[in-house]
């Protein structure tokens, strides 16, 4: 067979971008330091699909590190009406470096339909990009393949979730969904969307976007109890917090333990509100929960 120029240009442009792809992405790059001399790195993922365009924040502890050493941490970004996405931004850190200063890998990822008030787009495009995104467990999804990968020094047997608010909403979808995930985290989530946002509400979402009614349903937290209570799982949430009702969090981790739960606790701060208790309280209860996850036997 006898290729031209321009078809071997053709052939080794597609061969080149094939390799990318089944490899999961394109290599990390260079890392800059952070405080402490914690490395980080900023990816940009392209994909056709839904949750593969996005960008990914990676986090690891100062030093070299050998393969498959280090457990890792999937974090989403929180701050949204939990039927939209979001992007990453400086305020995310905060919920970040804690772990990577326990000696985790994380990776912050974002996730599709992101919204802002004055988007000229509207409000409906992007619930529907989350929802075809299955409610951020597909963004979930390619980090992992992304890392799984590019960062041979993560675990593949120590991967765990984690999140705040909507983004622990995340977390224990994802927890549910993907079983590459161990275990994880989830501070002040809600645990059923619909009683969120109201039935009313719903109603008036779901004429805009069909489906928005069969996603919070499916995708609410309380609809994978009998999932997540074989999964260990750490719930936090603090008495004055009246953004995510204490009760709420407290009747959930209650149906996880009468679903069977070995592995489920429940963390409560006496006050914090909704966002300093998770960072002064929930987050370290957290690491110290996922660190003793990390050293059970591996079955």
């Amino acid at each position: 067979m006898c290729f031209k120029p321009r078809s071997l240009l053709v052939l080794f442009v597609f061969l080149a971008v094939t390799s990318s792809a089944i490899a999961g992405g394109p290599p990390r790059g260079p890392s800059t330091q952070l405080e402490g001399g914690i490395q980080f790195c900023e990816i940009s993922l392209t994909g056709a699909a839904p949750g593969q365009t996005m960008k990914l924040w990676l986090y690891l502890p100062p030093g070299t590190h050998s393969k498959g050493s280090l457990a890792c941490v999937f974090i989403a970004p929180g701050g949204t009406n939990l039927i939209t996405g979001n992007i990453l931004g400086d305020g995310d850190r905060p919920e970040h470096l804690p772990y990577v200063k326990a000696g985790f890998a994380v990776v912050g990822y974002e996730l599709d339909g992101a919204y802002v008030k004055r988007d000229r787009d509207g409000m409906f495009p992007r619930i529907k990009q989350f929802i075809d995104a299955e409610g951020g467990v597909a963004n979930a999804r390619a980090a992992i393949d992304y890392v799984l990968a590019q960062v041979p020094e993560v675990d593949v047997n120590r991967l765990y979730a984690a999140g705040h608010s909507s983004a622990g909403t995340v977390a224990l979808d994802v927890i549910a969904m993907e079983p590459r995930i161990k275990g994880g985290c989830a501070y002040a989530p809600c645990p059923n969307i619909r009683q969120r946002l109201t039935t009313e509400r719903v109603k008036i979402y779901d004429t805009g976007v069909p489906g928005v009614a069969d996603f919070v349903d499916h995708y609410s937290p309380t609809a994978f109890v009998q999932s997540l209570a074989s999964t260990p799982l750490l719930l936090f949430s603090a008495k004055d917090d009246i953004n995510i009702r204490y009760p709420l969090v407290r009747d959930f981790a209650d149906q996880i333990v009468r679903a069977g739960a070995k592995s489920c606790k429940l963390v409560t701060a006496e006050r914090g509100g909704h966002y300093q208790s998770m960072i002064e309280q929930g987050v370290p209860a957290g690491v110290a929960f996922l660190k003793n996850i990390g050293d059970q036997p591996q079955h």
